[in-house]
């Protein structure tokens, strides 16, 4: 069947992709096969409205989503390694272990998202809801991100919030003093980013 997307600001059809559906398909799949149909047929994926779209696993591999109307996706697991998502609404969307190695995230709107698991090596994070923490001297990169108000932090596959994370470097079973103190050095900054950032409150 045809499924028309359309251009989030204007209205207009952006493209028709064609995809195995039917008319009981839910919504968002519908919307999540037009995705996948438009990005192995170079369609035109800027600015477009696909709210709610399941994109799970999806092959999105330096994709042009930059203003993309992302609001509530699913884009668990997906490959997203060197894809435009600037400025992209990525309200509520779940990236949990999504591949994001690479990828352009200036600008783009990371309420409420979910980032559990998520790859975000070399990411461009710059305008956006996550703190930045940097890399440990082992190359375990640190980036804080706010769940239900309360700090999370990825590091490496590792996924703790603020509190537990500080439980767990400053633990005395924690195999190697020298990263355990570089951690919670990393720690005290992602907090008081987020603090000034007004990201989460004291």
């Amino acid at each position: 069947m045809k499924h028309e997307i359309k251009n989030q600001s204007t209205g207009n059809v952006q493209f028709t992709a064609e995809i195995d559906a039917t008319e009981d398909t839910p919504a968002r799949v519908k919307v999540g096969l037009a995705v996948r149909w438009g990005h192995q047929n170079d369609a035109c994926l800027r600015d477009a409205s696909l709210r709610g779209a399941y994109l799970r696993g999806a092959y999105l591999r330096g994709a042009s989503l930059r203003d993309a109307d992302l609001t509530g996706a699913d884009l668990g697991c997906a490959d997203l390694t060197g894809a435009d998502l600037g400025c992209a609404d990525l309200t509520g969307t779940n990236l949990g272990g999504a591949y994001l190695e690479d990828a352009y995230l200036g600008g783009a709107d990371l309420e409420d998202a979910y980032l559990g698991g998520a790859d975000l090596r070399d990411a461009y994070l710059g305008g956006t809801y996550l703190v930045d923490g940097g890399q440990r001297r082992d190359g375990f990169r640190f980036v804080g991100w706010v769940r239900d108000g309360v700090l999370q932090i990825r590091a490496g596959c590792r996924n703790f919030a603020i509190t537990e994370a500080r439980g767990h470097w400053s633990s005395p079973d924690y195999p190697n003093e020298e990263l355990g103190k570089e951690s919670l050095l990393i720690l005290d900054r992602l907090e008081q980013t987020a603090l000034l950032r007004g990201l989460v409150s004291v």
